[in-house]
């Protein structure tokens, strides 16, 4: 019987000492180095420390590069290392790498809930960059915006933006951020990324609040993302404010109704007749937003009307919609010759936009007996460019027009032509 048992009992042994080893050999295999370049991580690492700021800035990248593989072996850096410069570099790893770097989240999380202000500025970065899958930090992020220094609070409030709807929760706190001069303006733009929420809080303040406080609302809504509709009346009244500011940001909030905003239409044509620059520069955004199928007639008006300013941001606003290109172009072929010279820039470019289809157009025009519209023609076909080239011959006979201002523009447009 023993005999029998020998062989049985070889084999045993045998499979006994596989399976032992077999995990050893599974672990070895797991824990090769990641590579980038032909480098191993290990020497990367090395040179993340550095003396020289350039191989530094090269490891860095590197790692990001190497992304998922190169997180486990980070993390035991993190978990081996007590110094924290060391730790800082490598969140910011973290934060580069976005979601290929989640496995780090419970370091990151730990991170966060210490007293070092740069380390929680690191690793709220760098939670942040994973979006929503980091929305159940949100609590933790929102209460730290009630005791972080400044520089740390910016840092939290661009995590939570970058979070998204998900960090919702934390509106109220990013609220009082918003009212704290060195918090405003991240506070603002992080709040607009917060869905239909956003539009929930701000409605308070623009029923209810000081003047600040919807002011603050409309530059919040001016960069959500949700449908901001239903503040729509209050955005109107506000848009009819005394004061530039609110003027500003409430017609950039209106922008977001898109064809909503056709309500407002007529006061937003003669907002372009505005004093203030940034609210005829937002206000050609908002009527663009609106579209040609419900705003094309009533712009192609306005780019006739009298007021020199009107017509300029009529143009402006035209020269962006496709589908109203036909008949706009014998408006614009008129405004070349417009007294303004705001306008006659504006169809000039609108025009020259046009590319190869205006040429025969422009070629006709280069005999007006308007000097404007000439000179103009000249100037739409140099910046057309090679495609304009059937436009030379008439060119070089106008080199030596009557008037200087159309001889010089010929010369130019041959110069860009040729």
């Amino acid at each position: 019987m023993r005999y029998y048992l020998q062989p049985i009992q070889r084999k045993l042994l045998g499979l006994t000492l596989l399976l032992l080893l077999l995990p050893i050999f599974l672990i070895t295999c797991s824990a090769v180095e990641p590579s980038y370049d032909g480098i191993p991580f290990s020497n990367w690492y090395r040179r993340l420390f550095g003396e020289h700021e350039r191989t530094q800035e090269r490891a860095f990248n590197a790692m990001v590069e190497m992304g998922v593989e190169a997180t486990p072996f980070l993390m035991k850096k993190w978990e081996a290392t007590e110094n924290k410069e060391e730790r800082y570099v490598i969140a910011q790893v973290f934060a580069q790498m976005g979601p290929n770097a989640l496995k780090a989240k419970p370091l990151l999380v730990e991170g966060i809930d210490g007293i070092d202000e740069n380390m929680i500025a690191y690793c709220a970065q760098a939670l942040g960059s994973f979006g929503e899958q980091s929305a159940d930090v949100t609590p933790m992020l929102a209460r730290l915006l009630l005791t972080a220094d400044f520089t740390t609070q910016i840092k939290i409030l661009e995590a939570l933006g970058n979070i998204g709807p998900g960090a919702s929760e934390a509106i109220p706190r990013m609220m009082e951020a918003a009212q704290r001069s060195r918090t405003r303006t991240v506070a603002v733009e992080a709040m607009g990324k917060m869905g239909s929420k956003t539009v929930e809080h701000m409605m308070g303040w623009l029923q209810d609040g000081t003047s600040e406080q919807k002011l603050l609302a409309c530059q919040v809504l001016g960069e959500a993302t949700g449908n901001v509709e239903e503040a729509l009346p209050y955005l109107t009244e506000a848009f009819k404010d005394k004061d530039p500011k609110m003027r500003v940001a409430a017609v950039r909030a209106i922008g977001r109704t898109g064809p909503a905003a056709i309500v407002v239409l007529d006061e937003l044509i003669q907002a372009l007749n505005d004093k203030d620059k940034d609210m005829r520069r937002e206000t050609i955004g908002t009527l663009t937003s609106i579209g040609a199928d419900a705003a094309g007639d009533k712009m192609l008006d306005a780019m006739k009307s009298n007021n020199g300013n009107i017509r300029e941001g009529a143009i402006q606003v035209v020269m962006r919609w496709e589908s109203v290109r036909d008949r706009a172009k014998p408006i614009l072929i008129t405004r070349l010759a417009d007294s303004d010279a705001g306008a006659r820039y504006a169809a000039v470019l609108a025009l020259s936009n046009m590319g190869e289809e205006i040429v025969p157009d422009m070629i006709r025009l280069l005999s007006s007996s308007s000097v404007q519209q000439r000179g103009a023609a000249c100037t739409v076909l140099g910046n057309i460019g090679r495609p304009a080239r059937k436009a030379l011959p008439r060119l070089q006979e106008l080199r030596t027009d009557s008037d200087s201002y159309v001889a010089k523009e010929a010369q130019k447009a041959i110069d860009k032509i040729s």
